[in-house]
C-alpha cells in the first residue's frame, strides 16, 4: 500500500494547503475514498486526499485542516494501539467494541478541535464538507470492524458528529445568554437604593 501511494501520488499545490503548518506534505491520489493521514516514509506524516476533492476548494481546505488536527492530537498512535490490541485480542468482542468507540471518540474530538475557533458560518461550511466527503464514491463503506479513523463514516456517525457540532453552537448561545442575565442582575442590585423607613 505504501509503495502504491509513493508511486501514484501527486503534490497538492502549496496555495491549496491552508491548514496547520505542521502538516509535512499534502498529496492527491487517483483513487476514490476519504482523506487520510499516513506515515509514508520513516517518521514523516503526510495527508492524502482523493483527486475528486481538488475541484472543491472549501471542502479540500477543511479536509486538510481536519487531518492536521488528527496529526496534532497524535491520533495515528492511538490507531496503532487499536490495531495492535484488536490483532492480539481478535477473539474478544469487548475489544472490538472498545476499538469502535475509541475511533468514534477520536473523530468527535477532532471535530470539536476544528470548530473550536470557527464562526457559526464556518462551522456550517465544515459540516457541509463532511457531507461532501460522505457523498464521494468510496466503494465499501467503513463498517463496525474498521478501527482506523476516517473523515467519512456511516450515516448515524455523521448525524452524531453534526449534532455535536450544533450543540457546541447552542452551548455558546446559552452561555452568552446566562452571562447577560447575570450581568443585568448584578447591575440592578448595585444600582438599587435602599430606602430607610420614616418613624
Amino acid at each position: 500500500f505504501r509503495k502504491r501511494l509513493l508511486e501514484e501520488r501527486s503534490c497538492v499545490p502549496e496555495k491549496e494547503v491552508v491548514a496547520n503548518k505542521k502538516a509535512q506534505g499534502c498529496y492527491s491520489i487517483p483513487w476514490n475514498g476519504s482523506p487520510f493521514l499516513f506515515r509514508s516514509r520513516g517518521r514523516k506524516l503526510d495527508i492524502y486526499v482523493p483527486e475528486a476533492m481538488l475541484e472543491e476548494k472549501e471542502a479540500l481546505s477543511y479536509a486538510i485542516l481536519h487531518e492536521s488536527v488528527h496529526q496534532r492530537h497524535g491520533d495515528i498512535w492511538w490507531a496503532y494501539l487499536r490495531n495492535f490490541l484488536v490483532a492480539l485480542y481478535w477473539f474478544h468482542p469487548l475489544v472490538w467494541v472498545a476499538a469502535h468507540m475509541s475511533r468514534e471518540d477520536c473523530e468527535l474530538a477532532c471535530d470539536a478541535a476544528v470548530v473550536e475557533n470557527l464562526s457559526e458560518k464556518e462551522t456550517l461550511a465544515y459540516g457541509n464538507s463532511l457531507l461532501y466527503v460522505a457523498a464521494l464514491p468510496f466503494g465499501q463503506k467503513p463498517g463496525f470492524f474498521t478501527v482506523a479513523t476516517n473523515l467519512r463514516g456511516s450515516r448515524s456517525q455523521l448525524e452524531k458528529r453534526i449534532w455535536c457540532m450544533r450543540q457546541k453552537q447552542n452551548k455558546h448561545q446559552w452561555i452568552t445568554a446566562c452571562v447577560v442575565i447575570v450581568a443585568f442582575a448584578v447591575g440592578g442590585c448595585g444600582l438599587s437604593v435602599s430606602a430607610k423607613p420614616n418613624y
